[in-house]
């Protein structure tokens, strides 16, 4: 595996992922919007500030001093960067709609997605910017962890998709056998 260091792409994901976990609640307005209809929005932020935020902080190593740094640098740009996650947002959710609809409409599907992937790149060329104030921050002691975050991330994300293609293939989905690939229209494991 290459280092860290010199993979530019990556240790910009990086740093994009790591302002998204330690930021979250505040960026996103957790507190403003009910996040799932389990979790009120106070909960799910003090789930993810006491779980995920802080392993994440003592995993890295943030200093005290780096977090207000790191809050520093992301202030100005705070207004920016809420606007387009909740541009995005709203996007997604057209997508969604625009997907289960009926009857279905694939014009409207595109236009949807563009609409989505263009919200996304947006909010990405802000987030680049972002992270170009944060590299100078970190050491590269904590770029290598955050490094070594990615991987795990990324590989998670990949076993997912290699498990769901390989169901898909197998005629397998939710337990279910495909109507094609066995003798009853319905099979249980």
């Amino acid at each position: 595996m290459k280092s860290f260091s010199s993979q530019p792409r990556q240790r910009s994901l990086v740093l994009l992922l790591a302002l998204g976990l330690l930021l979250a609640p505040t960026l996103t307005g957790a507190r403003e919007f009910k996040i799932s209809r389990y979790i009120e929005p106070n909960q799910m932020s003090n789930l993810f500030t006491r779980h995920v935020r802080k392993g994440i902080i003592k995993r890295i190593g943030l200093t005290e001093a780096q977090l207000y740094q790191i809050r520093d640098a992301i202030d100005p740009h705070r207004k920016k960067l809420l606007s387009q996650m909740t541009e995005l947002k709203d996007a997604r959710i057209d997508l969604v709609y625009a997907v289960s609809d009926e009857p279905f409409n694939p014009e409207r599907v595109r236009t949807a997605h563009a609409l989505a992937a263009a919200a996304e790149i947006e909010l990405t060329l802000t987030v680049g910017v972002v992270i170009r104030e944060l590299r100078p921050i970190l050491t590269k002691e904590q770029l290598r962890e955050m490094g070594e975050m990615m991987e795990e991330i990324r590989e998670a994300s990949e076993l997912r998709f290699v498990v769901f293609s390989e169901q898909l293939a197998e005629g397998e989905f939710l337990g279910l056998k495909a109507a094609s690939t066995s003798p009853s229209a319905v099979e249980t494991r």
